[in-house]
């Protein structure tokens, strides 16, 4: 199944997670199709970009509390690194996690 946040790399003592650019442009994208439904006055767009909405807190926003969770955990000890851009296929943002930290967070 697709996840928001993915993987990559897992050793004795941290975790690496990669962020999926795809969730960004589909909130963004979700939110200009909502203004342009407001703007036009059409409710069945505005009905897309809702059901649009409903799609992404189910398939985003909940798969992705648990690594969401360890890494705002680490970051207020202030131990994770983070390179690259949440709207970048390329260069995709990336978060290296302590690995204990990313234990804990997740089984908050």
């Amino acid at each position: 199944m697709w996840k928001p946040y993915r993987r990559i790399e897992e050793t004795r003592d941290r975790v690496v997670w990669r962020y999926s650019p795809l969730c960004s442009w589909w909130l963004y994208g979700t939110i200009a199709v909502l203004l342009v439904g407001i703007w036009q006055g059409s409710l069945v767009i505005e009905g897309i970009a809702i059901a649009s909405a409903c799609l992404y807190l189910l398939f985003v926003t909940l798969p992705g509390l648990g690594p969401a969770r360890a890494i705002r955990s680490a970051m207020r000890n202030g131990s994770v690194t983070m390179h690259g851009s949440r709207w970048s296929f390329s260069d995709p943002l990336t978060f290296r996690v302590p690995k204990a930290l990313a234990e804990e967070g997740e089984a908050a």
